[in-house]
């Protein structure tokens, strides 16, 4: 186990970053501030910039074109790369049969943090990760101690390294994607494990390995506590003494929107935190989690009551003549669909659909469809176009009376038949880069869209009542 990875780095006369994203340009921040005087050698698969006003560091770095990363990876032993960079490229993976070593800013900082004593919760799975590390974040501000969310929904967890701050009293909680677990050299002292599907299987190159890297976080050195939903502890990690399984909630505590924890009941009625079934399983993880570290029962329920949700999952942006636009453009893979379906059970829904295709395996979100209202649906992207062929052929007897086709989302909404009480919900099921940057702009495109909907029935006389 090699922990001293950072201090590692430091030692070197040269390292190359593959991928100027957020995480390795805090890295460069990190290399500024601590002084290191060495060289940089960066490769970006597109040119770097200043991308959404933000600067490029100050430390200086050589770029190398594409055809100059062969001879550049023979001259350094130290590869850090931005998570979306799959280790799995030919020149990375010839590169770690060699002399060299991988890794990403996460990787040092966790590494370094857990030299100091700092304690760090990493919430990984398939689906839920942003909301949960916000749950149990929410749950720490209804409490006296000191905490931080890092990571995917926060600051790169490098920005805490070296930075002047003494953390050892604080708890940072991190999002862990497969992309950053991969090449871990150790695990955070407690981890959630919430579940796992299929996805991300073009960076992994196949379901075997996306479901190993994933899983791998179990196996790393370090671990004090870590909780995982009940199927992941029957086939993967029953033998491991400091894996449980956390409670999944039964359907009478859905029912009464109430959590049973230690023999006491913790009430969350009308809250986000039980407002649909996957977020009731996700506040289940948090407040399990909570309670392994030391927080009473009243704490927790006090900070769940907190939890307002997360932009883009769930959220609804308008209502407009009893009409309700629901933004889940964080929904990736078909069981998210899956899971945004049930939270309108009783709605008619008409379902935007599609996005950059991965090759995931929609059949069994196709076979959900029947269980629900689906009033019409739009299919977007090149999974719409695979959507599209599957309901016009074997998938016929699920497939709505009305199905729109388009590239994206302009003008999606135009023709479609609303009435009072239906939902139209964007839960694509699928990455966003064929048309978007991140599912962040293809949920802002969604806002523009049903704002110019509604301004258009408006001119034409047809009053709106809009909550924004």
């Amino acid at each position: 186990m090699r922990l001293q990875i950072l201090a590692i780095s430091m030692a070197q006369s040269r390292i190359l970053l593959w991928g100027l994203g957020r995480e390795n340009r805090a890295y460069l921040q990190y290399l500024e501030r601590t002084g290191w005087d060495g060289e940089v050698l960066l490769y970006d698969e597109s040119s770097p910039s200043s991308d959404n006003g933000e600067p490029l560091p100050q430390f200086s770095f050589n770029i190398l074109p594409v055809e100059d990363v062969g001879r550049a990876l023979a001259t350094v032993e130290l590869l850090v790369r931005s998570p979306g960079v799959s280790p799995y490229k030919p020149e990375i993976q010839a590169f770690l049969k060699g002399r060299g070593r991988v890794t990403t800013s996460t990787s040092l900082a966790l590494s370094a943090l857990k030299l100091q004593g700092v304690r760090v919760v990493g919430v990984t799975g398939t689906n839920g990760k942003s909301s949960t590390s916000t749950m149990l974040g929410c749950i720490f501000e209804a409490s006296d101690e000191k905490y931080l969310v890092a990571g995917n929904i926060g600051k790169p967890l490098i920005n805490y390294v070296s930075n002047g701050e003494d953390l050892r009293d604080t708890l940072i909680i991190v999002e862990l994607s497969s992309y950053q677990i991969f090449d871990l050299d150790v695990a955070p002292s407690y981890v959630i494990f919430l579940n796992l599907f299929v996805d991300h299987v073009e960076w992994h190159k196949t379901v075997q390995n996306y479901k190993k890297d994933k899983l791998s976080i179990l196996y790393r050195p370090g671990i004090v506590s870590a909780i995982v939903h009940p199927d992941i502890y029957a086939n993967h990690a029953s033998s491991l003494d400091y894996i449980s399984a956390f409670p999944i909630p039964t359907d009478s505590e859905r029912k009464n929107q109430c959590l049973e924890l230690d023999g006491t009941m913790i009430d969350l009625t009308g809250t986000q935190a039980a407002a649909s079934g996957h977020m009731f399983t996700n506040a289940a993880a948090a407040a399990t989690m909570a309670k392994i570290l030391g927080l009473s029962t009243n704490t927790i329920e006090k900070g769940l009551r907190q939890f307002q949700g997360l932009a883009h999952r769930l959220q609804v942006i308008e209502t407009a003549d009893g009409v309700s636009f629901v933004d889940d453009s964080i929904s990736t893979t078909p069981e998210s669909v899956i899971a945004a379906l049930k939270s309108f059970q009783d709605r008619r829904i008409h379902l935007i659909l599609g996005g950059y295709d991965r090759g995931l395996d929609y059949t069994s979100m196709l076979d959900a469809l029947s269980d629900f209202d689906i009033g019409s649906l739009i299919l977007i992207g090149d999974v719409g176009t695979r959507l599209s062929k599957l309901l016009k052929g074997e998938y016929s007897s699920v497939a709505p009376t009305t199905i729109h086709r388009s590239t994206d989302l302009v003008g999606s909404l135009d023709d479609l038949d609303l009435q009072s009480g239906d939902v139209v919900l964007l839960s694509p099921g699928a990455a966003s880069f064929d048309s978007y940057r991140d599912y962040i702009h293809r949920g802002e495109a969604f806002a523009d869209e049903v704002k110019e909907l509604l301004v258009a029935k408006d001119k034409h006389g047809k009053p709106t009542d809009t909550i924004i």
